[in-house]
């Protein structure tokens, strides 16, 4: 990841719009795996710290660790 947390979510969120492209134009990928691959995201904790940094939750959540 980079040092620029709003860098580091456009990209994740970029993989996750090139594995639904895929999916719907190619069949790339099962549904199955499209799901598994798009639910895994929200817990990495790499962009869990970057979503907290651009200020996404609220202000008494405590950082993630």
């Amino acid at each position: 990841m980079t040092d620029i947390p709003v860098w580091d979510i456009c990209e994740r969120l970029t993989e996750v719009q090139a594995l639904l492209h895929d999916h719907i134009e190619r069949g790339k990928h099962s549904a199955a795996d499209l799901v598994a691959k798009v639910q895994a995201v929200p817990s990495e904790s790499e962009l869990l710290r970057a979503i907290f940094d651009v200020g996404c939750f609220p202000p008494n959540t405590p950082p993630p660790s």
